[in-house]
């Protein structure tokens, strides 16, 4: 068994993110953000959260397992998840979420619409510059 992919040249260099192992840009990613509940009593304001997200056009799932909080942001960390919110009682009685970016870590509590907002700003496409004389 090889490490290459069918119709691969061997001798050819591929710097594809997918594979190697780079982190893919934010709006090409399977995955945008993982929701991290703290514990069970935090799970309605999870799928609250999930919900919004997905209704904002956002690639959204929630890691809710009896694992650690440490070991599952540990593990998004390591499938490359741009976005992780993490939800405990401060968000949930405030209505806010704590952002953690991949590579940048903890960027504060915040209310959930900031925190769409900041996340649809990652995914968008930069602006082109206008080409004069084109259409003038």
């Amino acid at each position: 068994m090889s490490g290459y992919l069918v119709g691969e040249d061997p001798g050819v260099a591929d710097d594809r993110p997918e594979l190697s192992g780079q982190a893919l840009d934010v709006r090409h990613c399977p995955v945008q953000v993982v929701i991290l509940p703290i514990a069970r009593d935090h799970h309605s304001h999870a799928v609250e959260v999930q919900r919004r997200l997905g209704n904002a056009g956002l690639r959204v799932e929630m890691d809710d397992r009896s694992e650690t909080i440490g070991y599952r942001i540990r593990e998004a960390e390591s499938l490359k998840v741009p976005f992780m919110l993490v939800i405990g009682d401060r968000e949930v009685e405030g209505g806010l979420v704590a952002v953690r970016r991949h590579g940048e870590g903890d960027l504060g509590s915040r209310p959930l619409e900031e925190a769409i907002e900041m996340i649809r700003d990652a995914c968008r496409y930069p602006e082109l510059p206008a080409i004069g004389g084109i259409g003038s």
